[in-house]
C-alpha cells in the first residue's frame, strides 16, 4: 500500500463530507476523508483526506462518496481561509 498524504478539499456545495467517505477520481478510489465541515467564512464545505500521492493535483476535481450520490470537490491548499477571514 503506498504511503498517503493529507490534502485539503473544497466542495462545490455546502453539504459536508463524512469521515471515512471514499475519494474518487473517475471510478478509482484514491483516498479517504478524515474530516469534513461547513466553513462559514468561505460559504462552502471543506474536507481533509488522505490520498495516494500524485492522484489529485492542486485545483483538480474529485468526488466524495455520500451514500447514494457523490459530492463534487476540488483539491486546494491548506489552510482553509481567504485573506481577511482569519481571526486575530
Amino acid at each position: 500500500m503506498p504511503k498517503k498524504i493529507l490534502v485539503g478539499l473544497q466542495l462545490e456545495s455546502r453539504r459536508a463530507a463524512r469521515e471515512g467517505a471514499d475519494v474518487y477520481v473517475g471510478d478509482k478510489v484514491v483516498g479517504q476523508v478524515t474530516s469534513g465541515s461547513l466553513a462559514p467564512s468561505l460559504g462552502v464545505a471543506v474536507a481533509m483526506a488522505y490520498i495516494i500521492p500524485g492522484s489529485i493535483v492542486l485545483d483538480q476535481k474529485a468526488e466524495l462518496d455520500a451514500g447514494r450520490t457523490r459530492l463534487a470537490a476540488e483539491r486546494v491548499k491548506l489552510p482553509f481561509y481567504k485573506n481577511g477571514t482569519a481571526r486575530k
